[in-house]
């Protein structure tokens, strides 16, 4: 008969018999837990806002061409919190492309990120739809709050340089910023 053990079995292995297949599904249980914070993974990026500091308002088309959301074409990668720091190139919107970004734990709190000084190609030419020959050095300073384990917000201040007086839309400060409000999902 399956099952049974045969009669000459010492009394200690009848005892432990009903005990083995617990044993045996305690045993192949993963031990594995996830480690502790937010994880890594894909993102997608999006543009809920663009605030132009500088030019009145003329370079917030560049990244919201309709005014509605803009959704990027590259997802990021973003590190998770046993990550940090980490260097990494991310794709910002045409016409910026790729920068190089170092995310650090933000001296916000817990729960953010920073990555500041993110320098995109030289001499783009920012708006050559409405500013032809508008060539700008700038770099990208990132903030993002994670909001639980599959979302962030935060946003992306493009501090722009070298705008020539004579291609470019007037700048009304010293200080050339481009503000732009994301939203950031796990793919």
């Amino acid at each position: 008969m399956a099952g049974t053990l045969p009669p000459d079995t010492p009394v200690c292995m009848k005892r432990l018999a009903p005990l083995v297949p617990l044993l045996l599904l305690a045993a192949c249980a993963s031990t594995s837990e996830e480690p502790p914070g937010f994880q890594s993974g894909d993102f997608s990026v999006t543009t809920l806002s663009a605030t132009d500091m500088c030019t009145g308002g003329s370079f917030e088309t560049v990244f919201m061409p309709t005014g509605d959301s803009q959704e990027w074409e590259s997802a990021w990668e973003l590190p998770g919190e046993a990550d940090i720091p980490w260097v990494h190139t991310e794709d910002f919107p045409d016409p910026f492309g790729e920068a190089q970004l170092t995310f650090e734990l933000g001296d916000q709190g817990e729960g953010w990120y920073t990555a500041l000084g993110g320098a995109p190609p030289t001499a783009v030419e920012i708006d050559p739809a409405n500013a032809p020959g508008c060539f700008v050095d700038g770099t990208f300073d990132t903030y993002l709050q994670i909001i639980d384990s599959n979302a962030l917000t935060g946003s992306t201040i493009l501090h722009l340089e070298s705008l020539d007086e004579a291609t470019c839309p007037a700048a009304e400060t010293e200080l050339c910023d481009v503000k732009l409000d994301l939203r950031l999902q796990r793919i």
